[in-house]
């Protein structure tokens, strides 16, 4: 979400036809970036000043603007100087970018690329005054440090594939207001605290969120938060998703919060101090406090907002003594207007609490298993799995239990795993079609083509089987190496099963080869 700076525009000209011609394009372009996080080429292929196709160690500082980086094959573990404006180091194919440290450019800066099939490990990464970076990620990212930015300059996040920071902290602040994360794939962190904007399309756990200017969760967003999301002052909350934060605190202080259609924000404590505004945007969405809520502003609720009550029973309008304690205020706005309703909260708790989720390779399949503590209204589960985790396949669907109170345990096996590297997430739906993400999985599963064949010793024919590109070429070979495939006889019963006549060899031992594998048969 690369959001341009208008500052030299709308100060350097008077033009009054200017400032709204360029504050149309910023809309537009906002609007965009908001709705797709920036993709990432698929290699690097153009354009490229060094080129690295294997594993390499050298350093890389720019030497004029616009140099561009590729690496596209190997390990790459030197360390990269963004010393120009507008720098790329663009990461492709099953390359792994694992730099050093990383120091980015005055002025414009540099851009780090990975490509679909490529993964990064990252080093703590920390700027100054004036200096920019952008990361647009469509593979897999590992954070070993924290992230973290002062003074003037702007960082920017793009993430279309996996980020994991593990616990360390993103730190976008400073005096830019300009940075901007973009989550439309799989992300977890500890702290977020941003001065600009985030936007999420997909799946975040983190520990808190502190957000100066917008923050929007989409339809599909799901936030997970063990702490306080913070929406500042000025700022914006724009809520279209799930946001769950059971042990914490939505902090609402000053800012608008807009509540749409179909969303399910729930949190242990609701807490607006400021002289904010909750506005349902369209039908319902609803609001879930777990504990107790706390309205010490003039917080106006407007539209069409839901307050649940954790009890179960929707709370009376006035004189409540129930939570969320909605009428505990003391500013001068009356904190009813609109078409604010109560509702209960039974169907609007999350569908299920999950214990754990696992891949694992057990005899060239992959076993997936999880259990639950508790579900509600749970209809079925889903699991997905992906070559690069942007693009998912589902594997199976299994029916959940509906509701219940006690550990159920769930397995099922991807009979067709990919080879590699790959990725597993599950997904819950009730009965209402509201869903749920949990966090992803990854494996790794050697290349192992199997190959069968049989019977050995063998007197007149040999059955082999496979899949059909392993059995494509088949070559028999004696105990001296030469080549008798011409000598016999291959019949072919389908793609993976072909048939072999040995009833004219002479006895002894010889060779079968297929695509990636030597097969010792002995004639009898």
């Amino acid at each position: 979400m690369n959001t341009p700076s208008l500052s030299p525009l709308f100060y350097s000209h008077n033009s009054v036809v200017l400032r709204i011609i360029v504050a149309i394009i910023f809309l537009i372009t906002y609007h965009i970036s908001n709705a797709q996080c920036t993709t990432c080429p698929s290699d690097c292929s153009s354009g490229c000043t060094v080129t690295y196709s294997s594993s390499s160690s050298t350093d890389f500082a720019s030497s004029s603007n616009g140099d561009k980086l590729c690496i596209t094959g190997g390990t790459y573990t030197g360390n990269i100087d963004f010393d120009d404006d507008n720098v790329v180091v663009c990461v492709s194919g099953t390359a792994i970018f694992n730099p050093g440290y990383i120091d980015a450019a005055l002025g414009d800066g540099g851009t780090i690329q990975i490509g679909p099939s490529a993964s990064a490990t990252l080093p703590a990464i920390s700027f100054g005054s004036s200096r920019y970076l952008t990361i647009d990620n469509c593979g897999s990212i590992t954070h070993s440090g924290a992230m973290t930015r002062t003074g003037s300059g702007n960082f920017f996040y793009n993430n279309n594939g996996t980020v994991d920071f593990g616990a360390n902290a993103v730190d976008f602040n400073g005096t830019a207001t300009d940075n901007a994360i973009c989550n439309d794939g799989s992300w977890t962190s500890g702290d977020i605290d941003i001065s600009g904007d985030l936007t999420n399309s997909d799946s975040m756990w983190v520990s808190n969120i502190d957000v100066d200017r917008t923050l929007t969760n989409e339809t599909n967003g799901y936030i997970e938060a063990t702490g306080t999301i913070s929406v500042t002052v000025g700022a914006t909350l724009n809520q279209k998703g799930i946001i769950y934060a059971p042990t914490g605190t939505l902090d609402f202080s000053g800012s608008t919060f807009n509540v749409y259609d179909g969303s399910l924000t729930t949190v242990d404590d609701f807490t607006a101090s400021g002289n904010g505004s909750i506005t349902g945007v369209t039908d319902c969405g609803a609001i879930k406090v777990i504990s107790t809520s706390s309205f010490t502003g003039s917080v106006l609720l407007t539209g069409n907002v839901d307050f649940c009550d954790n009890s179960g029973v929707a709370p009376t309008r006035a004189g409540t003594t129930m939570d969320p304690k909605v009428d505990s205020y003391s500013g001068t706005n009356v904190p009813f207007g609109g078409s604010v309703t109560y509702c209960t909260c039974d169907a609007l708790t999350l569908p299920i609490e999950l214990l754990s989720f696992s891949a694992y390779e057990r005899d060239n399949k992959v076993q997936l298993e999880w259990n639950t503590i508790t579900e509600i209204n749970n209809n079925y589960f889903t699991i997905y799995k992906s070559k690069d985790a942007i693009n998912w396949e589902e594997v199976v669907k299994v029916t959940g239990a509906g509701n219940s109170s006690q550990i159920r345990h769930y397995t099922s096996v991807d009979q067709k795993p990919y080879f590699g590297t790959s990725y597993y997430r599950l997904k819950q739906t009730d009965f209402d079609g509201r869903f749920e993400y949990f966090p992803i999985v990854t494996i790794n599963i050697a290349n192992k083509e199997i190959v069968t064949v049989y019977p050995n010793p063998a007197k007149n024919s040999i059955t082999i089987m496979g899949n059909s590109l392993e059995l494509k070429d088949i070559v028999l070979a004696n105990y001296l190496g030469q080549d008798l495939t011409h000598s016999i006889q291959i019949s072919k019963e389908n793609n993976n099963r072909k048939q072999i006549d040995v009833s004219s060899l002479s006895s002894g031992i010889y060779f079968l080869k297929t695509k990636t594998t030597i097969n010792k048969i002995f004639k009898e």
